[in-house]
């Protein structure tokens, strides 16, 4: 059986018992190609995980993401007596921020 709904500007048939959701056109690319064909990554994701799927277009991608596999923490706070460490360069820059508003906090 076939329940046909419609509405202001076209119909829509669906089998009896399944849900009633709006369907979207696949994603296009928002770069303005004219090509109707799903948007893809301009840049090649040639530098492969040998460890998992993950594909990265630069080398240093992927080496930051082996930190993930390995446990690696290469990045340290040089903040004295914190010593935290950090896979990723940028989540050390994000924590050297909390010693910086402490120590404004305390110059006030």
């Amino acid at each position: 059986m076939v329940l046909s709904t419609s509405s202001s500007s076209s119909s829509v048939e669906e089998p009896l018992g399944q849900s009633s959701r709006t369907r979207h056109p696949p994603l296009r690319c928002p770069l303005g190609k004219q090509d109707p064909s799903p948007c893809t990554s301009p840049t090649p994701r040639r530098y492969k995980c040998t460890l998992c799927v993950k594909r990265f277009t630069r080398p240093s991608s992927l080496a930051t993401h082996m930190h993930s596999h390995t446990g690696e923490k290469p990045y340290q706070c040089q903040e004295e007596g914190c010593g935290r460490r950090f896979s990723v360069v940028s989540n050390l820059r994000r924590h050297s921020k909390i010693h910086r508003k402490s120590q404004h906090r305390k110059s006030s």
